[in-house]
């Protein structure tokens, strides 16, 4: 008979090794999950663009409001500015580890969930000392799973573009299981704009970088097709299961694409399967 932890690497057969340090974390049941929840997770169109700076005087609302728009020109999908000023998450304040999913605090579930929910991420930063704002280091580090498989396009800019911080923020990502597409627009900035205060016209000042940033949104595009195309086979190969955990406050995650799929403390038997996997 196949025990629950071979079960679990079947129903995720690309992510199988990952599936097995998902059991070890957290033994639990296997529940059918229904065709309206295979549904749910194909509907999700929406990108989420996070804004890296909440200095005061940045400049981060103005590249961010460019960018969206240049996707918003260039995709179907539509664009929801993230400034991370407006989200509320205290440093450290959550007991568990946020690959437990256990969460306690309001602003952390909703956090989650609006990650959760998103197709794709991009993410428009400065880059401070050769590295990225605390802010949204704190922001990635908040959640783990809720990362998983989301489409990325990391955009830096900063007196020579960033690169580094982009960099570091790659490897982040690798460590998040998020897919990054290759090209990383660094948008350069004039002493002027960064010491000066100059005012920031990006459609004329930044007219260099747009057919880069088009190719990443055009990249991140291609990519989002892929997924989903992924999660489809995936899903139409065998039945489709819904992962629940017995332990962290019976956490729920979906087994293919990691995403949570019930707030903590809700127990298997209360999961209402129409949203899994959203």
């Amino acid at each position: 008979m196949m025990s629950d932890a071979d079960l679990c690497a079947q129903i995720c057969p690309r992510q199988a090794r990952q599936a097995a340090e998902w059991w070890a974390e957290l033994s639990g049941e296997i529940l059918p999950m229904s065709n309206e929840s295979v549904s749910a997770a194909r509907k999700s169109s929406g990108v989420l663009v996070i804004l890296g700076s909440t200095r005061a005087g940045r400049l981060c609302p103005t590249i961010g409001a460019w960018v969206a728009g240049i996707g918003r020109s260039c995709s179907p999908h539509d664009f929801d500015i993230i400034d991370l000023r407006d989200w509320h998450l205290p440093w450290d304040d959550e007991p568990g580890i946020p690959a437990l999913g256990d969460y306690e605090k309001e602003h952390t579930k909703a956090w989650s969930e609006k990650v959760a929910g998103a197709a794709a991420i991009v993410i428009v930063t400065p880059q401070y000392n050769w590295g990225y704002p605390a802010p949204l280091k704190n922001a990635l580090d908040h959640l783990y799973r809720e990362w998983k498989n989301k489409p990325l396009v990391i955009i830096s800019y900063g007196g020579h573009g960033g690169g580094k911080c982009a960099a570091q923020l790659l490897q982040v990502a690798g460590a998040l299981h998020m897919r990054p597409v290759a090209t990383m627009p660094a948008i350069e900035l004039s002493d002027a704009m960064i010491r000066g205060g100059a005012a920031v016209d990006p459609h004329k000042d930044f007219s260099v970088h747009l057919d880069t940033v088009r190719e990443a949104f055009s990249q991140l595009t291609a990519l989002m097709v892929d997924v989903r195309s992924d999660l489809e086979s995936d899903h139409g190969r065998r039945p489709s299961y819904l992962w629940v955990s017995g332990r962290a406050g019976d956490a729920q995650w979906c087994a293919f694409c990691g995403r949570r799929v019930a707030p903590s403390g809700v127990r298997f038997r209360d999961v209402d399967l129409s949203v899994a996997c959203r």
